[in-house]
């Protein structure tokens, strides 16, 4: 009788051992295909990513950027924004100009905080990339938070970088359609 239920057991293990192993079979055989598809998927996303260094060369000027218009540096936002964006408001004339870039006075300027990567586009030598950035204004002991935009543009596989608003960005006066890499949501 000990042997009979040994033998079921034995059989009974043995069966299960068998579909354990065609199971696991068949994951790895599943698993195999969706690597493949993994692989192809991170290797479309992964063209359009930036190299370390120009990590390092968006971040600091991203960073430099962003500190000269919340501290009210007004050379230095404005050596930081795209030329053809200076370039565009100069021509408008001198008070165009200081309403666009005078962040001098902290009461009026707005607040630039929390910066995430929403988009980076790559065409040859030129690199675009869309921040979201939280844009806090203070009026008169009312505060409103919203969101705003900020393109930053390399021309040269991001070893220099300029930004601009996304107002500027689609004004097609400052950037032609075809200048544009990163297109309106």
């Amino acid at each position: 009788m000990n042997s009979i239920k040994f033998l079921r057991i034995t059989i009974w293990k043995s069966e299960i051992n068998f579909i354990e192993r065609f199971y696991l079979f068949e994951k790895i055989t599943y698993f195999h295909h969706v690597k493949i598809w993994m692989f192809t998927l991170f290797l479309l996303l992964g063209s359009c990513t930036l190299n370390a260094d120009q990590e390092v060369s968006l971040n600091n000027a991203l960073t430099s950027y962003i500190n000269s218009r919340n501290n009210g540096a007004v050379m230095s936002y404005v050596a930081y924004t795209h030329p053809k964006v200076v370039s565009h408001y100069k021509n408008e004339g001198d008070s165009a100009f200081q309403s666009r870039f005078d962040v001098s006075n902290e009461y009026t300027r707005p607040f630039f905080q929390d910066g995430l990567i929403r988009t980076t586009q790559k065409n040859n030598n030129t690199i675009h990339v869309k921040y979201q950035f939280k844009k806090i204004e203070d009026y008169d002991y009312d505060m409103h938070v919203s969101e705003a935009a900020v393109i930053a543009i390399s021309e040269d596989e991001g070893q220099n970088w300029f930004f601009t608003d996304e107002d500027d960005y689609f004004n097609t006066t400052i950037f032609k359609n075809n200048e544009r890499l990163i297109s309106k949501e």
